[in-house]
């Protein structure tokens, strides 16, 4: 074939691999647009109809509708990829492992990182500018003989990449296990920790305090828990002066909002009213002292699980660090685009050299990796937001309600077996089992 045929021949090859490349890109970014849009227009739905939901906690009120009365019961649902179990909040409660390392996850697309706007961005500059550098390459040589430079220039390229590739592989090793260790304790020293001392809470004022006459003492307990949780969250997205839609969903009186607007801290706040109501009832002698220090040990453990969760999100790695990472990852992906550009230019004009197929590969692979895992790591250092891999926020809430209303419930009517043993240790040391024992339903 004569060179000018076979370089014709190359362009429209080239020309249909950038073409079809930067379709699938735009139209993968359209495809996320449409995607977040209706995610959002989802959520702000299930906001709304969570604010028209109003939460009773008092079973007095409600004992003829059923355990869980009027509230919602949190279900689980299962996607059409039958990959994630999600909620009606718009989190992934948990994703199935087999089918997470089976060939299918190279395919999926939505709620991955191939879904994300501004990997795929990035993943479309490459492109470009590779294009861009292959057009320029081309038209250099009408100046000069770029035969013999191109050879150095793809060496030194090259060179320059594999030594960024592995340098900044080791930078975000360090990088992703200081991101997920921080998850970790966000999860289970913050959210875990305030959630652990409330169901706690809900255990000890449940078994020292198990009568009906002591519901309205235990709901007001559990409901500042829940009151707790959620201006933690809003807190962290700068929500925590809208308490109407608390006030809305029966977790705040309005008196209680006025005491808590314009104060700094609310999610803590809320536990000083729980300790006072510990102290209170101590000073009518409802409890004695060695008691009160456990209650309190439990209520200064829920502030501090909240407190951590804030510090750990307020309390950024360094900008110095991530902006060095980031500018780095940065820098090899153009470089990856210029090398590619040079040597789909040089491919162009010179039969001698390769095909730069591979080369236009492992260019978008790296920009889609090191990118990828910059998003990880931005992602992670807030996940109580509303993206598809945050926190599971409303689920939470309500299974921390169902298991403390639980914890009460069974509490008021104890098991029959139980009951037995005590009396028989009660008639064993002589001791009338009555009294203790006058609580117990039917």
């Amino acid at each position: 074939m004569a060179p000018e045929h076979l370089e014709a021949s190359r362009w429209l090859w080239i020309c249909a691999l950038y073409g079809c490349a930067v379709f699938f890109l735009y139209s993968a970014l359209r495809a996320t647009y449409r995607h977040k849009a209706r995610r959002e227009y989802e959520h702000q739905e299930f906001c709304r109809n969570l604010g028209q939901h109003g939460e009773s906690l008092d079973r007095s009120e409600r004992e003829r509708e059923g355990f869980l009365g009027n509230t919602t019961n949190f279900e689980e649902r299962g996607l059409d990829n039958n990959m994630f179990v999600d909620s009606p909040g718009g989190h992934m409660l948990r994703y199935k492992a087999e089918r997470s390392l089976s060939f299918h996850v190279i395919f999926m697309f939505e709620h991955t990182l191939l879904s994300n706007s501004q990997i795929l961005r990035h993943m479309l500059v490459s492109v470009l500018v590779a294009a861009l550098v292959c057009c320029g390459h081309i038209a250099v040589r009408r100046v000069i003989d770029v035969e013999l430079l191109q050879i150095a220039w793809l060496s030194d390229l090259d060179n320059m990449s594999n030594f960024l590739t592995s340098l900044i592989g080791i930078l975000l090793g360090f990088y992703i296990s200081t991101v997920m260790t921080r998850w970790w304790s966000m999860r289970s020293q913050g959210i875990g920790g305030l959630w652990g001392a409330v169901d706690d809470l809900c255990i000890l004022t449940g078994t020292y305090f198990p009568g009906p006459e002591w519901r309205r003492m235990r709901s007001l307990v559990l409901r500042y828990g829940l009151l707790s949780f959620e201006l933690t969250f809003m807190q962290n997205e700068g929500r925590d002066e809208e308490l109407d839609t608390l006030v809305q969903r029966h977790l705040l009186t309005p008196h209680e909002a006025a005491c808590l607007a314009n104060h700094p801290s609310k999610c803590s706040a809320v536990w000083a009213w729980v300790a006072w109501i510990f102290r209170e009832l101590q000073k009518q002698g409802h409890m004695s002292d060695v008691d009160l220090r456990l209650f309190l040990d439990k209520v200064l453990q829920a502030r501090g699980g909240a407190g951590s969760l804030l510090a750990l999100i307020d309390t950024q790695l360094p900008f110095l660090y991530v902006q060095l990472l980031s500018s780095l990852v940065h820098f090899l992906t153009m470089v990856m685009a210029a090398d590619c550009g040079v040597m789909t230019g040089a491919w162009i004009i010179s039969q001698k050299m390769s095909s730069p197929v591979l080369k236009f590969v492992q260019m978008l692979m790296v920009t889609y990796f090191y990118n990828g895992c910059l998003e990880i790591g931005r992602s992670f250092a807030n996940p109580c937001g509303h993206d598809f891999s945050d926190f599971p926020r409303h689920a939470y809430h309500f299974w921390m309600r169902n298991e403390a209303e639980v914890f009460h419930s069974i509490l008021e009517r104890p098991p029959l077996a139980g009951v037995d043993m005590l009396k028989e240790a009660a008639l064993r040391t002589g001791q009338d089992g009555k009294t203790s024992l006058s609580n117990v339903g039917a």
